[in-house]
C-alpha cells in the first residue's frame, strides 16, 4: 500500500457507526478538524445515521455500507463478512481515499482485507486494552494474523502498543493519544459536592466498586452524592445494590446524556472504576474540567495521565477500602482537590486536537488536501 495524494483524494475514516463511545468520539473530532482545514473527509460506516449518538460535522461525506445484522452460525457470519469486505472495498474506491483510518478490531480486520491492492495508506487503531478486551476468538485470531499488513498500527496507550508488538512489526506501531478539548469554564472542586462516574452500566466499568466504597463512608452527612452517567444492562442491579448497601438516597443514575459538560462542571471528584480500558475519554474530559480524579492501578492507559499524588489519586484495583480511603482524603481536603484538578487540566492540555491530528499527519505523511464538492450521505 502506498499513498498517492491529489487535491480530490480523501481522508476516510472507517468505523462501525457513531453510537456513544470513546472511539466514535475520537473519530468525529478528527473528521471535524480535518474538514475545517479544507481537507476532503469521508466517513464509511456499517450503521446508518439513525443510530448515531454523535452528530457528524457539516461537510463530511458519508457512505453507509450496511451489514450489521447478527449471523445465525459461523458459516453465515463468514458469508456476511465477505459481503462487508466487498462493500467496504467499493466504498474506499468510491471515496477515492488516499488515507484510511479504521477504528476497532472488527473494522480494522475488514479494512486490511478490503484495501488489498488499492493505492492508499491504511492505519488501524485499537482503542482498548488488547490484552484484556476479548473481541471473540475469530477476531482475536485475525488480529494476530493480519494486523502486520497495515501501514500503521496505532493505540492510545503505550501498554497496548507493547502488547501488540508480540505479533506486529514494532517499526509500524505508534502511540496516538485521544484528542482533548479544554473547556473555557472549569469545574469548582472546592465547592462542588458531587462524585461523578461516566460509563456504560456493564461489568467492565466496575461501578459496584464505587457503591461498595461509599457504603464505608458517611457521605450523606458530609453533603456529598454520587452521579453516574451512562446506561446499560446493570442499571436495575446497581439500583438494588445501592439500596442494599444503604446509600440509595445519595446515588443518582442519570442515563445517557448528549452533552455531559454540565455534569463535569458541577462535580467535585471524578472516579474511574473500570476493570480494563484503553485510554478512557471520560477520564480525559474530567481532567480537562479540572476535576481531581481517582483511578485504579490496573489501567495502564489511565496511568499514563494520572500520577498518584500529583495529577490524581490511584487506588488498588478491587480494593473497595482503599478506594474509600482515597475518596475520604479528597472529600476532607478542598485544597488537595483544587491542586490535583489544576494539575490534571495542565496534563491533558498537551493533547489538543491540533497536536493529535498533527501526530496522525506525521505518521501517515498526509499532505494538505483541499475539499472538493463535499457530498451528502449515500448508501453503497
Amino acid at each position: 500500500m502506498s499513498a498517492e495524494f491529489t487535491r480530490s483524494r480523501a481522508v476516510a475514516i472507517a468505523i462501525e457507526g457513531f453510537g456513544g463511545g470513546g472511539a466514535q468520539r475520537v473519530a468525529v473530532n478528527l473528521l471535524e478538524h480535518w474538514s475545517r482545514q479544507g481537507r476532503r473527509v469521508v466517513a464509511i460506516t456499517l450503521r446508518n445515521k439513525d443510530e448515531d449518538f454523535y452528530q457528524l460535522p457539516a461537510g463530511v461525506e458519508r457512505i453507509v455500507i450496511g451489514g450489521v445484522r447478527a449471523s445465525a452460525n459461523p458459516w453465515s457470519a463468514l458469508i456476511a463478512n465477505i459481503g462487508r469486505i466487498i462493500r467496504l472495498r467499493r466504498a474506499l474506491v468510491r471515496a477515492n481515499a488516499a488515507t484510511v483510518i479504521a477504528f476497532l478490531t472488527p473494522m480494522n480486520v475488514l479494512a486490511i482485507l478490503a484495501s488489498i491492492g488499492l493505492r492508499l495508506t491504511l492505519a488501524i487503531s485499537e482503542r482498548n486494552d488488547p490484552q484484556r478486551q476479548d473481541p471473540g476468538i475469530q477476531w482475536r485470531f485475525l488480529r494476530r494474523l493480519l494486523y502486520r499488513f497495515a501501514d500503521r498500527i496505532t493505540a492510545n496507550s503505550a501498554h497496548a502498543v507493547e502488547i501488540m508488538s508480540s505479533y506486529v512489526p514494532r517499526a509500524r506501531l505508534a502511540v496516538v493519544r485521544n484528542p482533548v478539548s479544554l473547556p473555557e469554564t472549569m469545574a469548582d472542586p472546592v465547592s462542588n459536592r458531587i462524585i461523578l462516574n461516566v460509563g456504560r452500566l456493564v461489568p467492565q466499568k466496575g461501578q459496584i466498586q464505587i457503591l461498595q466504597a461509599l457504603s464505608l463512608l458517611d457521605v450523606a452527612a458530609a453533603g456529598w452524592q454520587l452521579n453516574i452517567l451512562g446506561d446499560g444492562p446493570l442499571r436495575d442491579e446497581l439500583i438494588q445494590q445501592g439500596r442494599g448497601l444503604g446509600i440509595g438516597p445519595i446515588v443518582d443514575l442519570l442515563g445517557n446524556v448528549r452533552d455531559p459538560s454540565p455534569f463535569y462542571k458541577s462535580a467535585g471528584i471524578f472516579v474511574l472504576s473500570s476493570l480494563y480500558e484503553g485510554t478512557p475519554n471520560a477520564l480525559l474530559e474530567a481532567m480537562s474540567f479540572g476535576l481531581p480524579c481517582i483511578v485504579s492501578d490496573c489501567l495502564p492507559g489511565a496511568l499514563d495521565y494520572v500520577e498518584d499524588g500529583r495529577t490524581g489519586l490511584v487506588y488498588r484495583a478491587g480494593d473497595s477500602r482503599h478506594l474509600a480511603a482515597c475518596l475520604q482524603r479528597l472529600m476532607d481536603d478542598a485544597s488537595l482537590r483544587k491542586k490535583l484538578g489544576e494539575a490534571a487540566r495542565a496534563r491533558v492540555a498537551q493533547d489538543s486536537i491540533t497536536a493529535v491530528a498533527a501526530r496522525w499527519e506525521e505518521l501517515l505523511d498526509m499532505r494538505e488536501t483541499a475539499a472538493s464538492n463535499p457530498g451528502e450521505e449515500t448508501t453503497a
